[in-house]
């Protein structure tokens, strides 16, 4: 079973700034012990929390929950939208969210749309 992915590996093994932003990014998020940061965290995010983009994240997860949060985001186009989903949250309600995101498909589907706007 493999430790950490390989973008959370680059994250924390290259420039020493970046490698703090990545901590800083975890720390400000404060994972529960049922999802732990190795679990939720995928190389799309963690280079975005090396890059500063911590709060970010914490917005999402203010906004969903850790669980969702990373089922929604691990591996999915919709980081590329991230500011774009944060806006999409706050305008529709939670069946409407469910629907949009409730598989990899339908995530794409969203991340597309989100680009377009």
């Amino acid at each position: 079973r493999k430790f950490m992915s390989d973008g959370v590996a680059a994250a924390i093994s290259g420039e020493e700034a970046r490698a703090d932003q990545f901590w800083a990014g975890l720390k400000m998020l404060q994972f529960d012990a049922s999802c732990g940061p190795m679990n939720f965290v995928c190389g799309g995010i963690a280079s975005r929390l090396a890059n500063g983009e911590g709060a970010t994240f914490l917005d999402v997860v203010n906004l969903l929950g850790v669980k969702r949060t990373a089922t929604v985001l691990k591996g999915s186009p919709l980081l590329s939208v991230l500011p774009e989903f944060i806006h999409y949250i706050g305008t529709v309600d939670g069946a409407v969210l469910t629907a949009a995101t409730k598989n990899p498909a339908k995530r794409k589907q969203l991340a597309g749309a989100l680009k377009d706007t």
